[in-house]
């Protein structure tokens, strides 16, 4: 055992990955690749900073992403999956980049940049379609839109 005693820290994990990636990269590598890029830079990265959220890792078809807030990661979360919608509206399907997003909160082991935990978990084992998220478990997982409406609620109170 080490005597290095280990930073911890409370947070909100944001991880996406493109759904059916293996697929897009068979289609066309090099314009999936150019469209995944121009999407972190046009779509992902504006919203990350919005939220006030930090990217910590990318993968070839992933992200993960650190908020202090679990409400900005769920608005980021929800807010990325409507621009990528929009980004996909004129694309024929077979061409569209489509995002798995889920959001976990708990306890990170932080070394330099990257965080360790369970909260900072990939979403290769969780395959529900693009417009649902999750939880820690399964009976709490939810909808986009029940997420929204107590998103909702929590930002502007209770509706007369």
């Amino acid at each position: 055992m080490t005597d290095e005693r280990i930073q911890r820290r409370l947070a909100a994990v944001m991880a996406a990955d493109v759904v059916g990636y293996s697929r897009l990269m068979e289609t066309d590598e090099a314009g999936t690749l150019a469209a995944l890029k121009s999407r972190r830079k046009q779509v992902l990265q504006p919203l990350v900073a919005r939220h006030h959220g930090r990217v910590f890792k990318v993968t070839g078809d992933g992200v993960m992403v650190e908020f202090a807030s679990a409400v900005n990661a769920l608005q980021c979360a929800i807010d990325v999956q409507h621009a990528m919608a929009a980004a996909n509206a004129a694309l024929p399907e077979k061409l569209r980049i489509a995002l798995r997003i889920g959001v976990n909160l708990g306890d990170v082991m932080v070394e330099g940049s990257d965080l360790y935990g369970d909260a900072s978990t990939s979403l290769r084992a969780w395959k529900p379609p693009p417009s649902q998220a999750a939880s820690s478990s399964p009976e709490r997982s939810t909808t986009t839109s029940e997420i929204r409406s107590r998103l909702v609620s929590r930002i502007s109170g209770p509706r007369p």
